[in-house]
């Protein structure tokens, strides 16, 4: 777990040390391509670069795309009693009414007594903030065994996941769509900081080499794996807890984790496709090519 406060804590001092870095907090209106630069006006303001580097993704009809927001609630719960294995941690735990969706829980302790609880459901509506409670509630006394706790902390949050090729809402090729809109989180898994991580890596060889104009973000198999498999879900032609359920008892956890991080090779591809219930994946196969 890396606490988004001690990202934070790391990264923007560091960029405030930097004499070419500026911090400014303007409303965007507009963003158009000028005489070899893009020029950015703001609310009380305008700028120019030679390349812009957009993170947000404008108003995107997702409706011929496969589309499912995670949304997630966590508490950071202490614990009077000694509570958690500081070396265990749940990664996807089913044991809580599906609803329909695809919900699970997972727990990442940092201590005996401490430890982050959230659960996370795939669905195309974002509840209330209020609707979480009381499954948090629940799991922390059915399954973790805890009555008495304090709330610490609270995070909230929902992250779009889509096979949407946001590389088609690219206006000008002097602005780079990076994180979300450049189709860095991963669809079927929601995952996104490491992916970001990576290339952000591929962005800086292409700065430092002077050849920004030759980036393109990349496009491999795995982006048609997650169409697949949001289209498994979504047409429920099967559901989430059938499919990670299926996949971790038959296979190792490290080969899950290598095919999620997109770092497996066909072969292992394979064993992912076949360990999970093979029809309802070559339907959705079948939906996704023609």
């Amino acid at each position: 777990m890396i606490r988004g406060i001690d990202f934070y804590n790391h990264v923007i001092p560091f960029l405030k040390s930097c004499p070419n870095t500026d911090f400014l907090h303007q409303s965007i209106q507009s963003m158009q391509e000028n005489n070899d630069a893009i020029e950015v006006l703001t609310n009380n303001n305008s700028y120019q670069s030679e390349y812009l580097f957009k993170s947000y993704y404008d108003k995107i009809d997702f409706s011929k795309s496969n589309f499912v927001w995670q949304h997630f609630k966590g508490w950071v719960i202490q614990t009077e009693e000694p509570t958690f294995d500081p070396d265990l941690a749940t990664f996807m735990d089913f044991r809580v009414d599906q609803g329909g969706d695809t919900r699970f829980f997972y727990v990442l302790p940092q201590d005996e007594h401490t430890a982050l609880v959230e659960i996370a459901i795939f669905s195309s509506d974002i509840p209330e903030s209020g609707f979480y409670d009381d499954y948090l509630r629940s799991y922390i006394s059915d399954h973790i065994g805890c009555k008495s706790y304090k709330i610490l902390e609270e995070e909230i949050n929902a992250i779009p996941m889509t096979d949407y090729d946001f590389s088609k809402e690219k206006k000008s090729d002097r602005i780079i769509n990076i994180g979300t809109n450049g189709g860095s989180v991963k669809g079927s898994s929601g995952y996104a900081y490491k992916y970001i991580q990576k290339e952000t890596d591929r962005l800086v060889e292409y700065i430092s080499q002077n050849n920004l104009s030759k980036y393109k973000p990349i496009k491999n198999r795995f982006k048609f794996y997650d169409g697949i498999f949001l289209n498994a879900i979504l047409t429920r032609k099967t559901d989430g807890e059938k499919v990670f359920s299926s996949l971790f008892r038959k296979l190792s956890p490290q080969l899950i984790f290598k095919f999620l991080d997109e770092e497996s090779s066909f072969i292992e591809d394979l064993q992912v496709f076949t360990a999970p219930p093979t029809l309802p994946f070559t339907r959705a196969f079948i939906d996704q090519v023609f």
